[in-house]
């Protein structure tokens, strides 16, 4: 089955470590798709995404030159009412790329699904970081038998997000340190400013 594809950019002017993490979330998986933001408006970026035939945008700020925040919206009603919804944010703490963990390349073009590792005894927040991976990812429940599949992997010990390609439990991508997550589900309505502005 096909996966839905998701669209992944960056507030404006980017430093190359937000474009370098940019990269690596969009390397590993296929349907996860990299536009750069350039002069595009937070709309323009919306189109961009339905163009792609996305119902999720996910747009990656940043402090003094690191990634320190993941915005989740939801285009589903875009079409029907110019309205968006705010659903996850993720506050990062700190961002480990994946050249810096010394991962070395993996062809992960065959990557066939991807899927987050269950937390026993999760609390809401993990299970809201759950459901924000989930949406970031389009992440399936059960990988299919004999594919190659990426299993994320939370430590809600030391807030750490991680990945691993299966079934070579071999590590890629970036590592990813979180110090929050928070369910806006805030409706936008076309032409209000938002803050990834």
């Amino acid at each position: 089955m096909k996966k839905q594809k998701v669209v992944v950019s960056t507030s404006r002017e980017p430093s190359s470590k937000t474009r370098s993490f940019l990269k690596d979330l969009t390397s590993l998986v296929p349907w996860v798709v990299r536009v750069n933001r350039g002069k595009l408006t937070f709309y323009e970026l919306i189109e961009e995404a339905l163009m792609e035939g996305s119902n999720t945008l996910a747009l990656i700020g940043e402090m003094r030159g690191n990634p320190s925040i993941l915005r989740l919206y939801d285009l589903t009603e875009f079409t029907n009412s110019s309205k968006v919804l705010h659903t996850y944010t993720i506050m990062l703490k700190g961002i480990t790329l994946s050249r810096e963990a010394g991962h070395k390349g993996v062809n992960l073009e065959e990557v066939a699904d991807i899927v987050i590792e269950p937390i026993v005894k999760a609390d809401e927040e993990e299970k809201s970081l759950i459901l924000a991976l989930h949406q970031l990812f389009n992440s399936g429940i059960v990988p299919v038998e004999g594919k190659k599949h990426i299993r994320i992997i939370i430590n809600p010990t030391f807030k750490l997000i991680k990945f691993k390609l299966m079934p070579i439990n071999y590590e890629v991508g970036p590592i990813i340190r979180y110090s929050k997550v928070n369910m806006p589900k805030r409706i936008m309505e076309l032409g209000e400013e938002v803050e990834s502005e």
